[in-house]
């Protein structure tokens, strides 16, 4: 699993990246990776910008299947609350936004 794209991007959204995953997992192996990827890379894209991660919460029960959308609330150093939103992909991918909260 490798981390493909990390950007800078509109003033609200703060990351946005892509997972790649090998063809050898099942689509429940490839589901459940995203969301423990994700946060790993969430969590290093915020160190990368300067900030310390001091809390993660999942909101609601992420579903397990293509397609699918789950949330995350990210707690960072300067007490800011961001919000992940990740996207399992159809195919061997998985995509995710982190904004600030409005």
């Amino acid at each position: 699993m490798t981390l493909t794209a990390f950007r800078r991007t509109r003033r609200r959204t703060v990351a946005t990246g892509r997972i790649r995953f090998p063809r050898a997992l099942t689509e429940m192996e490839r589901a459940g990776a995203a969301r423990l990827q994700t946060i790993a890379s969430l969590h290093d894209d915020l160190e990368r910008l300067g900030h310390t991660v001091t809390d993660v919460s999942v909101v609601g029960t992420p579903v397990v299947a293509r397609g699918a959308r789950w949330h995350a609330i990210v707690r960072i150093d300067t007490g800011e609350e961001l919000v992940a939103t990740c996207r399992i992909g159809l195919g061997r991918s998985a995509r995710y936004d982190v904004r600030h909260t409005p």
